[in-house]
């Protein structure tokens, strides 16, 4: 079987089992512009699927296979929105990742990625320009890489660390938004960014992001990828980490001062992360607006912290529940 036949058959068996998920995300019951793809509610409960390196398969695609938009891409009136996208950058263009097939094995925990190079300037572009294709193209079945849109991919990560006052922390992070052009409003995670071409794996893109704007490096066998999905609001997919750390907030505060992209946040932030704090939590979430992905991902990991620290699973599912309630009703939207 050859590489091709082998793709649309691995899309083929996996269709049943995706074809229910494109729907948007909840707080609670309030929808959010962020589309999960892995770690999919079911029946009101999040669940806890976390895949590490060798769990995912990344394939190299080639854009020219996909004749429509490559065919958009290099012509007019594109190529004039891109040269204008091109001298708005403020810190040059990039070689980037475009996402072209995905496919989901949630018995086996296995991610199959395909991506061809692509630009910043492209992902820009495609904002400019009147929607070509819809966010939902091609997303039932993972096929993906002919739809007329960037298809442009991040990636962020929550860091877990030690804290004097709340035992266990996550770093948040405001972006300065006259260097961040993507949520630039919105809180978002302890570090982020785009996945250049170069990076071999989507780990190490983000180990990468970590180390340039925060001065850390996390270990990476205990990287773990805890969602995947897609923002229907500015039309790229995110691929979202968490790491446990062993420094505490402090050390990891003091040595971001000196990160190579330090200025591209205003400042880090404390949310509490203990089974005892989750008030304080719950505000700290509240004050300020948050990037989609970011935000489901912040509900994925406190129900995984409530269920971790309460003994009976229906009393855990009903605080998580709770939580959730609380910060759908108060939460301040983009």
């Amino acid at each position: 079987m050859n590489k091709l036949k082998y793709i649309f058959y691995i899309i083929f068996v996996n269709f049943i089992r995706m074809k229910n998920q494109i729907i948007k995300a909840k707080i609670f019951k309030e929808e959010i512009p962020f589309v999960e793809l892995m770690n999919i509610e079911n029946n009101g409960v999040l669940p806890e699927i976390v895949l590490h390196n060798d769990n995912m398969i990344l394939e190299v695609d080639n854009a020219e296979n996909y004749r429509e938009y490559w065919s958009y891409i290099t012509k007019e009136p594109f190529l004039s929105i891109q040269k204008k996208a091109i001298s708005a950058l403020k810190f040059g263009d990039s070689d980037t990742k475009r996402l072209t097939y995905f496919s989901f094995d949630r018995e086996r925990k296995r991610l199959r990625l395909g991506f061809h190079p692509t630009k910043y300037s492209i992902y820009k572009s495609f904002r400019e320009v009147p929607s070509q294709s819809h966010w939902g193209d091609g997303m039932k079945i993972g096929w993906i890489g002919s739809r007329l849109l960037s298809n442009h991919c991040g990636a962020g990560i929550f860091i877990d660390c030690a804290d004097e006052d709340y035992g266990r922390v996550l770093i948040g992070m405001t972006p300065n938004h006259d260097v961040i052009d993507t949520y630039r409003k919105c809180r978002t995670y302890s570090a982020s960014g785009s996945l250049d071409w170069d990076d071999e794996t989507v780990f190490a893109g983000i180990l990468r992001e970590t180390w340039e704007e925060i001065n850390f490096r996390p270990n990476p066998d205990n990287v773990g990828l805890i969602s995947f999905g897609y923002d229907t609001q500015l039309n790229y997919f995110q691929f979202s980490f968490y790491y446990k750390a062993a420094e505490s907030w402090r050390e990891i505060f003091e040595g971001a001062k000196t990160a190579k992209d330090s200025g591209e946040y205003l400042k880090l932030e404390r949310i509490p992360f203990s089974i005892n704090h989750l008030e304080e939590a719950a505000e700290a979430i509240l004050s300020v607006p948050w990037e989609p992905s970011a935000l489901y991902s912040l509900l994925l990991l406190f129900a995984r912290l409530i269920r971790s620290g309460t003994l009976i699973e229906s009393a855990a599912e009903f605080k998580i529940s709770e939580f959730r309630q609380k910060i759908e009703k108060r939460i301040v939207h983009i």
